[in-house]
């Protein structure tokens, strides 16, 4: 009787740790996974999707994870249902342990250049080239000439650049650069070349403040205008900026990782943008620009 209870206990136990374990493994939910929360806009993006998405989620700031082995052990304790993925770090630290569950990936430079695996989706963290060519002629008609200072992490992005401008009668010329300090080298040759400087995000080109700093400089003494992606570089003298919504790209990852059913294209362009127009600097560098076309300005600096 006594060996009886004991085998019945011991079963009893069995499956309640096996229950237990069961339930973990499965335990879904949406892991968001950032790069770095400390960043604004991985910051901004991260509130405007855990407010949309409506389910239960855990978020891990891969900032405050120092080793890459803990990096792994949190990630897989979260055992998600689907991921949300921001920045290229978090990213490919989710590709690595779970490329075959639902990832969404956003604020990643050229979402191209990186592995993708059946059920991964996401929000491009650039506006079309398309789209900003076009604004670029719209407000400046007379810019013909394009330049683009690259790094590799670029490279397909510029591929893209060069197609859809040479489609509505603009060259992008590009100069590319595999480090920081090729940078001012490469401007040189371009400026003589381009009426108009096309600032990207790339941190081989944007290394730090003195980077761009450099880069401005180089732009103002040759009175180029330089066209960029961030309001931020206003205070250098930027004359055009189309700057995504960050919120919004958010709000977007929350709806797609909902639903990725109806989705045409695996990875989607930010819904929002906005036209910051330095109208003063224009002036300065003596640059045609379209009156008509101030109607879709969102900001304007005189």
């Amino acid at each position: 009787m006594t060996r009886h209870a004991n085998n019945l206990s011991m079963r009893t136990c069995g499956a309640i740790v096996l229950c237990a374990w069961a339930l973990h493994a499965h335990s879904g939910g949406v892991l968001v996974l950032n790069s770095d929360a400390s960043v604004e806009q991985y910051a901004a993006v991260a509130t405007a999707f855990t407010g949309a998405i409506r389910e239960r989620t855990v978020t891990i700031d891969l900032k405050n994870v120092a080793a890459a082995s803990e990096v792994e052990r949190k990630v897989l304790a979260a055992d998600p249902s689907s991921l949300y993925c921001i920045g290229s770090k978090a990213y490919l630290v989710a590709h690595k342990l779970y490329k075959n569950r639902t990832i969404v990936l956003s604020s990643a430079i050229n979402w191209q250049r990186f592995p993708l695996g059946a059920k991964t989706y996401g929000i491009a963290n650039e506006l079309p080239t398309e789209m900003q060519l076009t604004m670029f002629r719209y407000f400046f008609p007379e810019v013909q000439r394009i330049g683009v200072v690259y790094s590799e992490i670029n490279r397909e992005w510029i591929k893209q650049a060069r197609k859809d401008g040479a489609e509505m009668g603009i060259k992008v010329i590009g100069k590319r650069v595999k480090k920081p300090k090729h940078v001012r080298k490469a401007m040189q040759k371009l400026l003589p070349k381009v009426d108009a400087i096309w600032v990207i995000q790339d941190p081989v080109v944007l290394r730090d403040r003195t980077a761009i700093e450099s880069v401005f400089r180089q732009c103002n003494a040759a009175h180029t205008p330089v066209f960029t992606y961030n309001t931020m570089f206003a205070q250098f003298g930027a004359v055009m900026m189309i700057t995504p919504d960050i919120p919004t790209i958010g709000r977007q990852a929350a709806a797609l990782l909902k639903d990725t059913s109806d989705t045409e294209e695996r990875f989607q362009s930010p819904a929002g943008s906005a036209i910051t127009l330095n109208a003063g600097k224009a002036r300065e560098y003596g640059i045609k620009l379209n009156e008509e076309a101030l109607d879709s300005v969102n900001n304007l600096i005189e």
